[in-house]
């Protein structure tokens, strides 16, 4: 039992630090072009589209619950 406890921990703890720094890991390796949209928001695509940042001084979370 005590085993199967401390996977678990290990599991959690490894999933919650990929998530917490997966995307700031994953801007690293974005390219330096600019970002497009092409088309219409109803048909349209983003080519080089970046992700935006998980903290910093221009970050707030939008989820209501968070606030």
């Amino acid at each position: 039992m005590r085993k199967a406890l401390l996977v678990l921990l290990v599991m959690a703890f490894t999933l919650f630090g990929s998530v917490h720094a997966g995307n700031d890991l994953l801007i690293l390796f974005e390219s330096n072009a600019a970002s497009e949209s092409i088309g219409t928001t109803n048909n349209g695509r983003l080519v080089n589209g970046k992700r935006l940042p998980s903290s910093g001084p221009n970050f707030a979370p939008t989820l209501a619950w968070v606030r």
